[in-house]
């Protein structure tokens, strides 16, 4: 995939991965290699999900200041970094069953923050 991956990701800190992995007991363990394969794509993919999260935190930091300006447009925005950072993760580490439970949780918890939000965007000024 041609990620930009940190110099430190060799093969001795992927078998130190896989042994601090195999330390633990996970509570499905028919995922493990899943789980193993979710995590090596995430290192080996930094560089671009760092790059993404830095665009969707930026588009989020634009938002909030609009929206502590009391402008309806920062919330847009802020829900939509909201989204974008949620798929950042499974879309360079893969969408399996893993990814997808990983996409549905940060989701979840994206999706309350914007809820609250929402109630307060209620009572902004209309433009």
């Amino acid at each position: 995939m041609g990620a930009i991956a940190p110099p430190d990701v060799d093969q001795a800190y992927i078998d130190g991965f896989s042994e601090q992995l195999d330390k633990f007991e996970l509570p499905i363990e028919d995922l493990r290699d899943e789980v193993e394969t979710y995590y090596l794509n995430l290192m080996l993919n930094m560089g671009n999900i760092a790059a993404a999260n830095f665009l969707f935190f930026g588009i989020e930091m634009i938002g909030v200041i609009l929206m502590f300006r009391l402008s309806r447009i920062g919330f847009v925005l802020y829900a939509a970094s909201q989204i974008g950072l949620a798929f950042v993760p499974p879309v360079f580490a893969g969408f399996g069953q893993f990814g997808t439970s990983v996409l549905v949780a940060t989701l979840i918890w994206n999706l309350i923050w914007v809820v609250i939000y929402a109630f307060q965007v209620k009572k902004f000024p209309k433009l």
